[in-house]
């Protein structure tokens, strides 16, 4: 009988070794000796490189459900023109007035559009902004941002935008006075999941100038350039839009009808209400270097097991109004086909810890930073 004891201890203590050894390489990991009172980090999540943007993203857990905050009256913006303002003192502003064009649906159409220009595609966007004027917005951003130009998520393949991520909240005043303020993300709603989505930054791309087929006045057309943001109107798209002056970090849906009014927390139709865009504080910084590898600042490789125990001390308690996102930092150079493979690698290791993020890729030099620099608009505009 004790010999059968003996053996049956070291049948079990060699295989407890042999699960050390195969989880280990995998986790990226020290493994705790057995009986130690710390967790031990779970395994990373097994790679998929085939899987699509939004199969992941449909991994991620059901996000918590928000609420509309109430917040003090603003001050300290000065007005350029119709519509558009900046603020004068820190932090930097820009506001656009304009009113919700959708308070729910659309029924024929998904959700396109957070907010149009007037004269825009108002059937598929959440507000109409009051002013059509697609330069003076741009250059309100700039003089209160200094971003430079980013790059619009590709309609042809997966990669996302590359740019300067932004807090998009949208404000108003309801009958009573109080003020309400909620970040523009979380009046979408997911038909899929039946949920509104979390805080999320939205990223600066900046419109660009684009070819455009006019008439030449003599029963023809020409091809000529023009500014995409007086085109399309679109200045700040919920999806991938070339001529946006502002991008989602959505993956882009199979389902074109897959986004919604979040009805349980939009303000009602035709209600007056202010964009208010501000530079986006994210819980969690990477950086991807020029193999296209993730690393911490100071280069530091960063392996599945560990990019997993990140997003889940960043959010698996978020405080409330935390943006669910995580700047990834990128080299010039580097091409985009990387960011489609961070993406991935971040979603899945979001879902193998049951946490709600999203990334968004920063080009290195594009913020010059929040120091006060003068305005490079006369104040104010006609």
């Amino acid at each position: 009988m004790s010999r059968i004891v003996v053996s049956v201890a070291l049948l079990a203590g060699c295989l407890l070794a042999t699960v050390a050894m195969v989880l280990a390489p995998t986790s990226g990991l020290l493994l705790l000796s057995l009986g130690s009172p710390d967790p031990v980090a779970p395994p990373a999540p097994a790679l998929e490189p085939t899987a699509r943007a939004e199969e992941l993203f449909d991994r991620l857990p059901l996000p918590a459900t928000q609420r509309v905050r109430q917040v003090a009256e603003d001050h300290g913006v000065v007005p350029l023109g119709r519509g558009v303002a900046v603020s004068i003192v820190p932090p930097a502003v820009a506001l656009f007035t304009g009113h919700m064009s959708l308070a729910r649906g659309p029924v024929d159409h998904g959700l396109e559009t957070i907010a149009s220009l007037a004269g825009g595609r108002l059937h598929e966007s959440l507000i109409a902004l009051e002013t059509g004027n697609a330069a003076l917005v741009k250059s309100a951003c700039l003089a209160s941002f200094g971003f430079a130009d980013g790059l619009p998520a590709s309609e042809r393949d997966e990669r996302p935008p590359r740019g300067v991520p932004l807090r998009v909240e949208v404000r108003w005043c309801d009958d009573e006075g109080v003020h309400h303020v909620i970040d523009a993300s979380c009046l979408i709603r997911d038909r899929r999941t039946d949920r509104g989505l979390p805080p999320l930054p939205f990223v600066w791309t900046g419109s660009r100038m684009g070819p455009v087929s006019e008439p030449d006045g003599k029963g023809g057309v020409r091809e000529t350039q023009a500014f995409l943001l007086a085109m399309g109107r679109v200045a700040v798209a919920n999806l991938d839009c070339d001529d946006a002056l502002i991008a989602s970090p959505l993956p882009a849906p199979a389902d074109l009808l897959r986004w919604e009014v979040n009805t349980a927390l939009a303000p009602p139709l035709d209600q007056p209400v202010a964009l208010v865009l501000s530079r986006a504080v994210l819980p969690v910084e990477l950086r991807l270097d020029l193999a296209g590898e993730l690393t911490l600042a100071g280069g530091v490789l960063l392996d599945d097991g560990a990019l997993a125990v990140r997003l889940a001390t960043a959010f698996a308690n978020p405080a409330p109004g935390t943006l669910h996102g995580v700047r990834v930092r990128c080299p010039s150079g580097l091409p985009r086909e990387a960011d489609i493979a961070a993406r991935a690698r971040i979603l899945r290791a979001a879902a193998h810890v049951a946490v709600w993020c999203l990334p968004v890729f920063e080009p290195d030099g594009a913020d010059p930073g929040p120091e006060p620099r003068p305005c490079a608009l006369p104040l104010p505009l006609p």
